[in-house]
């Protein structure tokens, strides 16, 4: 991992619906556009997010890195 990868604080990602769910990855819609969706891979989500799982709501954290690099923050 990239030393500007560690010790941040997540990012937050508002009005998030887990929709789907691999092994390795929960795919989520942002905000209320069905078309808004991403996969996020679970290793990167925060233990505080409110979204883990398919049919979860709420606030997606993860590392303000990634958000950045998915145009998510």
């Amino acid at each position: 991992m990239r030393e500007d990868q560690c010790e941040v604080e997540p990012a937050e990602v508002h009005d998030v619906l887990g929709l789907k769910s691999t092994p390795k990855a929960l795919l989520v819609r942002t905000g209320s556009n069905p078309e808004d969706l991403i996969w996020v891979p679970k290793s990167i989500i925060d233990e505080d997010s409110d979204v883990h799982e398919p049919g979860d709501t709420g606030t997606l954290r993860v590392p303000e890195w990634w958000a950045k690099k998915e145009g998510l923050a």
